[in-house]
């Protein structure tokens, strides 16, 4: 019901901005300014119930979802002082003098906590900063995605209704920040790894399938950027506990591979190096051959439909898994 409602008030949408628009009506003065004010304020209403219905019908697809582990009042002063400093990595611009200042005091705090413990102060701080960023970098894109907008540069994103007060102008420009929340992503995925936490974010990035998305058609640089911390997380993904490995293995496939296929690989440089290439095939492979057979026909039969349609990309090249899968499945008694 709420997808249905979603598609019905996006065509809405496009139908006001039709009968709306000045090349539909070329009214005098006053009366052109009251189409425009009429425009934009409906424009307005039905992106409010856009954001209401996106996040009603995220709800109903995502019931397992993991929660946000942001640190609360019942935690450690040592947990909130250091997502608050986490806060300020994602809140100060890269063209600030203070922003290495700050990002080096994280570093610093997590190096010390990591010495000299709790183990916990860092896991519960670094998943809340790589939570909240996640949902930043989706918020971003899906904004400069959406075709409801206000006048001016003012862009609404899913979380605008909520974030009023205190909402910086730079956080709504996906062009000015989009790529900044990435490398971010990156750095908060490998701090966590290395404070034993990679399942955390692996589970969390197999969660984003909003983002998975929507960065299929993102600017080549900002596609270059997730597809590094995509790249890191797999890693981390063939790195999980046998107990943990199916269900999230599972996740980060079907929700990454059509990105992997339709993702630029080099904007200037490469992004990848022949050699990390051939290391991502071979660690997609060994987490493919790992899953059932009905799970491995769901996933391959996703990266064969996403990668043919793709003919500017030769990678990830899954052919010989394909094939493998086959002559075993051909081999199988029917079912």
């Amino acid at each position: 019901m709420a997808a249905f409602l979603l598609a019905k008030t996006r065509l809405f949408h496009h139908l006001v901005h039709f009968l709306f628009h000045e090349s539909v009506f070329q009214p005098v003065s006053e009366v052109h300014k009251l189409l425009h004010l009429a425009r934009h304020c409906i424009s307005f209403f039905l992106s409010f119930l856009h954001i209401l219905l996106s996040s009603l019908l995220a709800t109903l697809q995502s019931p397992s979802k993991p929660h946000n582990p942001s640190p609360s009042p019942q935690d450690s002063v040592a947990a909130r002082a250091l997502y608050q400093v986490f806060s300020l990595v994602t809140a100060v611009p890269v063209s600030s003098r203070k922003y290495a200042s700050i990002r080096s005091l994280a570093d610093t705090l997590v190096e010390e906590n990591h010495r000299e413990g709790p183990a916990a102060v860092n896991r519960k701080a670094l998943s809340g900063a790589f939570s909240i960023t996640l949902e930043l970098l989706e918020e971003e894109m899906a904004a400069g995605a959406s075709p409801f907008s206000l006048p001016g540069s003012l862009r609404l994103s899913p979380s605008w209704a909520l974030r009023i007060v205190g909402l910086k102008e730079d956080r709504l420009s996906v062009s000015s920040s989009g790529e900044k929340l990435a490398a971010e992503l990156l750095w908060l995925a490998r701090r966590l790894g290395e404070c034993g936490g990679g399942d955390d974010a692996v589970s969390r990035w197999g969660w984003a399938s909003g983002l998975a998305h929507l960065s299929q058609s993102a600017e080549p640089r900002l596609q270059a950027s997730i597809l590094r911390v995509c790249v890191y997380l797999f890693k981390q993904a063939r790195e999980l506990e046998v107990e943990e490995r199916m269900g999230r293995r599972m996740k980060m496939l079907t929700t990454w591979l059509p990105f992997l296929c339709q993702a630029n690989n080099g904007i200037d440089v490469p992004v990848l190096s022949s050699m990390e290439k051939a290391e991502m095939v071979k660690i997609l492979e060994e987490m493919i051959e790992e899953l059932n057979r009905q799970q491995q026909e769901k996933v391959l039969a996703l990266w064969l439909d996403n990668f043919m349609s793709n003919p500017d990309s030769d990678w990830p090249n899954l052919q010989p898994c394909y094939t493998r899968w086959y002559t075993t499945s051909r081999r199988l008694p029917m079912e």
